[in-house]
């Protein structure tokens, strides 16, 4: 089940509105059927405060480990099995400087948006956005590459 998914379940189970639910976010009702549909994922200190509002643990929201795959399995061309795209990544990010990594960890781990990252790592907004669309893109030249050693 995807975030959007349990967002919604666990809203409706509550008895709330996606009205109600923003309004207790303080965020608007586009953005909570946005969450809702897929389209835009809370980030990590929304999905904390999602778990209270809807009395249930952040772990039965989100499943971090299957968002992270989802997201990384749209990188990859082709199917690549669990443990595998694990391998990758990890190695992948073993090769990263620290900075690097971090970004890449607060986007992918802690669901940040670029600006919290930016914040966080005293860069700015748009500078954050450019080093993660290249990590991205670094990634899957890094799968190709390990593809052709094989």
């Amino acid at each position: 089940m995807t975030i959007g998914e349990s967002i919604k379940k666990y809203r409706k189970e509550m008895g709330l509105t996606q009205q109600q639910l923003a309004d207790c976010l303080c965020v608007s009702l586009e953005l909570v059927s946005k969450w809702e549909c897929g389209d835009r994922r809370p980030d990590y200190a929304t999905v904390t405060k999602l778990s209270e509002i809807l009395m249930v643990p952040a772990t039965t929201l989100v499943n971090y480990e299957n968002e992270i795959l989802r997201e990384f399995g749209n990188l990859f061309p082709e199917v690549v099995e669990r443990d595998q795209m694990i391998s990758i990544v990890n190695s992948f990010l073993n090769e990263l400087c620290e900075r690097d990594r971090d970004m890449f960890v607060m986007q992918y781990n802690m669901f940040l948006d670029t600006k919290a990252i930016a914040d966080k790592l005293g860069l700015k907004d748009s500078n954050v956005r450019k080093r993660l669309s290249r990590l991205r893109k670094n990634l899957c030249i890094y799968y190709r590459r390990l593809q052709n050693e094989n």
